[in-house]
């Protein structure tokens, strides 16, 4: 018995290649590299997920249409789990630790991610410029404090560089915390 086709490659006729169809494809996998998806089954993954939660059983039905029963099943299963497993890796899905039934999701990541394909916003990162440079400003203000404390300059320096590092580290925690609900 042949492998199962996903369902958006199964339309069973040859496809056409004119030069509109050359530029759809480049364009298309110009997105994939965008998402730094490795594979058609992970777009397609993607977009299932786009209508919400879904557990792996149920990303096998939507992609594959292959019934529980049949032989095929378990290499379709594992099919999708890699490639789900890999968008979890990549900070583009997630699921609960805990649980019997962990549906899939996608993140805010991945949902900024796929607006930024279509020119919504610019390029989408984990860790955003922004708090990279409050995280070494940070880095230096705690360097500069540490100085300052080492060598005994005067105490006012020394209190204001304090309440910087304070509020700064205050500042780059709440971010921290915003980065990691992003990929969760």
């Amino acid at each position: 018995m042949p492998d199962p086709v996903p369902s958006s490659q199964s339309n069973g006729k040859e496809p056409e290649f004119d030069k509109s169809a050359a530029l759809a494809a480049r364009s298309a996998i110009r997105h994939l590299r965008e998402m730094e998806l490795d594979s058609t089954l992970q777009a397609e993954v993607l977009e299932k997920l786009l209508d919400g939660k879904k557990t792996t059983e149920e990303l096998v039905a939507l992609i594959y249409k292959v019934p529980r029963e049949s032989q095929a099943y378990q290499a379709c299963y594992m099919r999708v789990r890699r490639a789900a497993k890999r968008l979890e890796e990549k900070g583009l899905t997630s699921r609960p630790l805990f649980g019997r039934d962990k549906p899939h999701k996608l993140t805010r990541l991945a949902l900024e991610r796929l607006l930024a394909i279509n020119g919504h916003r610019g390029d989408v990162r984990i860790v955003p410029m922004m708090d990279r440079a409050l995280y070494l400003v940070l880095l230096v203000v705690f360097v500069l404090t540490w100085a300052s404390a080492t060598i005994q300059v005067e105490h006012h320096l020394l209190f204001t560089l304090s309440v910087a590092v304070i509020f700064l580290g205050g500042l780059a925690c709440c971010r921290f915390l915003e980065t990691i609900r992003r990929v969760a």
